[in-house]
């Protein structure tokens, strides 16, 4: 198996597939260094973790996914699913179906490198890993001030390398920011567009997201748009993922990604900390079960319509 550039993702130490002879990986940091073309986490609760695609290896029974709504959150943020009997087959497909979201599924016991590599297409092609047709446009808001340019850097590179392509940047700045000019410089042959908006800043605590949101919209272009703050980076796949929920006139939500441990520090570390990716759409005119689920949504989780946010 160690030919087809997989790795296998096992903090637990459970038992490894048979055959296995590949790479072993209890932190995602190995994960980043390897690069693999796709990733099997031994166990699936453990959630994706980087932006490579992902397997999950599900060996719980569906009864409890059904009654641990976060443990499911955790499975349903893989690409792909490992099963073990029909049961778990027939529960992951029923569960995605009411997204329209495809369940690539393959048994354990057909765990080998041709079907590993033709499950690796069809995620790659479902789950936006590659471009499919004509880019879409979308305009990113991003709240730049009070910290170091490497957290503006690796917020930059992360939307330059989604796969969606068609990526506009409103940088939304309400602080300085040292070596921003040359940054910007060195990101503007990536974007479709890179604009900076300087706003006033109280004279107590940072400028709110809001400001920074409706600020920004003024001059969001492109049909969808998202918001980040500079502290935040995306898997590549993030954009691509979301646009098809996004167009179909629905609120489209990813959990938040690439979480970082120590965030709020000086310089991005080398780890992303444990994160999951769960997708929610929310058919018009039904955002009342917005509220019923609940959820707190991060800022960097959504893609919405530039139509439907109006300023009262």
């Amino acid at each position: 198996m160690s030919a087809t550039r997989l790795a296998l993702f096992n903090p637990a130490g459970l038992p490894l597939p048979t055959g296995w002879d590949g790479p072993v990986c209890t932190l995602s940091r190995q994960l980043t260094a390897l690069s693999p073309d796709l990733v099997i986490a031994a166990d699936a609760t453990e959630a994706k973790r980087t932006g490579h695609p992902w397997l999950g290896w599900l060996r719980d029974d569906p009864d409890r996914l059904r009654h641990d709504r976060q443990w499911l959150d955790c499975v349903l943020s893989h690409d792909g699913f490992i099963v073990e009997n029909p049961a778990q087959a027939q529960f992951l497909t029923d569960t995605l179906s009411a997204s329209g979201r495809p369940a690539h599924i393959l048994t354990i016991a057909d765990l080998a490198p041709e079907p590993l590599s033709a499950l690796l297409g069809e995620v790659r092609a479902a789950a936006g890993f590659a471009p499919t047709g004509p880019a879409v446009r979308v305009d990113y808001i991003v709240r730049i001030g009070g910290r170091d340019i490497g957290f503006v850097r690796r917020c930059l590179d992360s939307l330059a390398a989604q796969t969606s392509g068609g990526i506009g940047v409103i940088l939304v700045r309400y602080a300085p920011v040292r070596g921003l000019d040359a940054e910007m410089e060195r990101q503007r042959p990536h974007f479709r567009r890179l604009d900076l908006i300087d706003i006033a800043s109280p004279p107590i605590g940072p400028t709110t997201r809001s400001a920074c949101l409706w600020a920004g919209l003024r001059s969001v272009e492109a049909d969808l748009f998202g918001m980040l703050d500079d502290d935040d980076a995306l898997h590549p796949n993030h954009v691509a993922s979301l646009t098809p929920l996004a167009l179909s006139g629905s609120i489209a939500i990813a959990g938040s990604v690439q979480v970082w441990d120590d965030a709020a520090g000086p310089f991005p570390p080398d780890d992303p900390s444990f994160e999951h990716r769960t997708f929610h759409a929310l058919p018009p005119p039904d955002r009342s079960a917005f509220m019923a689920w609940n959820l707190a949504i991060h800022s960097s989780a959504g893609t919405r319509s530039r139509s439907g946010f109006r300023r009262r």
